[in-house]
């Protein structure tokens, strides 16, 4: 929510030994004020979600965000910031891991935001700066990317980056920060409902059912 902090300087008394944390404002006190209640207020619609188990509220959030939010290719003023989705609907991802946690806060599901470079499935590029998200479910930590998840298609809803294990998320994701080990596997959207497959004998028996 300390979004309109747009720097952080520092300032030391030697003599006295202290050290005092001097912010810089990206926006006037009036400003602030007015962008604060647009997204307390824009908060409201995850109020639904009150008395739901945190993975119905994980799930709520997750398809929330692919179904009214777009990744900003402009670079908006707000894109880095929870201002992106709330006032234009568009972020990068920085400003949607930011979302995602303010939105868990509200409704209750502990979760923080992971700084890291990763590669983009969706583009094929090379190793880029990268946010995402770790939520505690059950007791247990996952690793959650609605950016790549939102990015991957525009047609139907996908959960390839719903919550992952360590090992499953460091195949295209590095973390650069301390975060909490997420050691739980075969959790993902998919080995939960039974969409996975890990040989070329359970690909053709899950056609066959299909059929």
């Amino acid at each position: 929510m300390i979004f309109y902090v747009s720097s952080l300087g520092q300032s030391n008394d030697l003599h006295n030994k202290k050290c005092s944390i001097v912010p810089q404002y990206a926006y006037a006190h009036h400003i602030t004020k007015e962008y604060a209640t647009a997204v307390k207020n824009y908060l409201r619609v995850f109020d639904v979600l009150k008395g739901k188990s945190d993975i119905d509220k994980e799930f709520f959030v997750h398809d929330y965000c692919l179904s009214n939010f777009s990744y900003d290719h402009k670079f908006g003023i707000h894109s880095f910031s929870v201002l992106g989705p709330v006032l234009n609907k568009a972020a990068v991802c920085e400003g949607i891991a930011k979302f995602v946690k303010i939105a868990f806060d509200h409704i209750g599901v502990k979760s923080l935001v992971v700084s890291g470079i990763a590669n983009n499935p969706a583009q094929g590029s090379a190793m880029e700066a990268h946010a995402w998200n770790i939520v505690k479910i059950g007791g247990k930590t996952y690793h959650l990317d609605v950016t790549f998840d939102m990015t991957l298609t525009n047609k139907v809803k996908r959960y390839d980056y719903f919550n992952l294990s360590d090992h499953d998320i460091k195949k295209d994701h590095v973390i650069i920060n301390d975060v909490p080990s997420c050691t739980t596997m075969g959790h993902d959207f998919y080995s939960l409902n039974s969409l996975s497959v890990s040989s070329s004998a359970e690909l053709n028996d899950y056609e066959l059912i299909r059929e």
